[in-house]
């Protein structure tokens, strides 16, 4: 359930409207449905599995989005008769009539007969972070990508190319970075690391073999892990991005880490604009939950002369909230993104 706090003024405002906005972050993994009221209050939410198109599929991706809303309002005690408006941000995607519409013909058969607008995941990343509609989002999850937001709009990105061809500082560039360690130290090309038991480990390697030091034994080690590697799916490297954060004496952690903060920075540079100094929204599952990746970020940042703050946030669903409200007219302001934030804290 969201947390109701007072709105700014410390009184509750008196709704008028049973008019309700429904926000979905809809991600790769998980779901987020709030229901809120025009002042921003979360009166109901729900939390589904994930919803990226284009991992998922279109078909599962609109039904878990509907199972999410109509869980939400269950929890809101709201019919889908109250619903003014619904924003959907969306992992993978921009704004996209088609999907739109999509999305919109299917809520109607729930009986939401209401505005639906689509918005890319990063746009209400930033949105989440401030309450103003100009600034930067820096993303590294699985994937990594700068963007400039202008008035609500991206005018500039950087990155956001995939696995193959970009991503650089992402969980997926980081993970592939420690798997390369350990072969490296594995063949004898490169310096003895603890992020090799680790990667071992994860592949479930066997110790007693992988501990011998003659050559045969070693190039079996190596090929134990390069099957393990090349048989799965490539983006499953993203799952050894965890050790890099583990030992800050390790000198390969620190050589991934500091590259990885280098390449984030490069990334955000390449979209910044001289009149726009700030502000830097950070998201992602790697950039949000690791401080050590976001201080190297600052002091790459620094290096090239931008002196940066950035502001966290975990999800987009705050911002998904904010861009329906603004959408109905309703003035974000500071005080009342701030109510908005707290009042989806769980």
């Amino acid at each position: 359930m969201c947390r109701q706090p007072l709105p700014p003024g410390g009184t509750r405002e008196r709704i008028v409207t049973t008019r309700v906005w429904v926000a979905v972050d809809a991600g790769g993994s998980s779901t987020r449905c709030a229901v809120v009221t025009a002042d921003g209050s979360c009166i109901g939410y729900a939390r589904a599995g994930g919803a990226n198109p284009i991992s998922r599929g279109m078909p599962t991706a609109i039904a878990v989005i509907r199972q999410c809303i109509a869980a939400a309002l269950e929890d809101a005690d709201r019919p889908a008769s109250t619903v003014h408006g619904v924003v959907v941000a969306m992992a993978g995607l921009g704004l996209a009539t088609p999907l739109q519409q999509s999305v919109a013909e299917s809520l109607r058969s729930d009986g939401i007969i209401a505005d639906v607008h689509v918005e890319s995941d990063a746009v209400a990343a930033f949105e989440a972070g401030t309450h103003r509609t100009s600034g930067y989002v820096l993303i590294s999850g699985t994937g990594a990508a700068a963007l400039r937001i202008e008035e609500g709009g991206v005018a500039a990105t950087a990155d956001g190319l995939g696995w193959l061809l970009g991503d650089v500082g992402s969980g997926f560039w980081i993970g592939q970075r420690v798997a390369t360690a350990a072969l490296e130290e594995l063949d004898g090309r490169g310096p003895t690391t603890a992020l090799t038991q680790k990667v071992l480990d994860h592949f479930g390697i066997d110790e007693d073999r992988r501990r011998q030091r003659d050559e045969s034994r070693r190039l079996v080690s190596v090929t134990d892990l390069l099957v393990r590697v090349y048989g799965g799916p490539a983006i499953s490297l993203a799952e050894l991005a965890r050790f890099a954060f583990d030992d800050v004496d390790d000198e390969a952690s620190r050589g991934i880490l500091a590259e990885a903060a280098a390449g984030l920075a490069t990334t955000l540079s390449a979209v910044m604009a001289p009149s726009l100094p700030g502000p830097v929204v950070v998201t992602g599952g790697v950039l949000a939950g690791q401080p050590r990746l976001r201080r190297g970020v600052v002091d790459a940042m620094a290096l090239r002369g931008h002196e940066v703050e950035l502001e966290r946030v975990p999800d987009g669903l705050a911002g998904a909230v904010t861009i329906g409200l603004r959408r109905a007219g309703v003035v974000i302001d500071a005080s009342r993104h701030a109510h908005i934030r707290e009042s989806l804290r769980r």
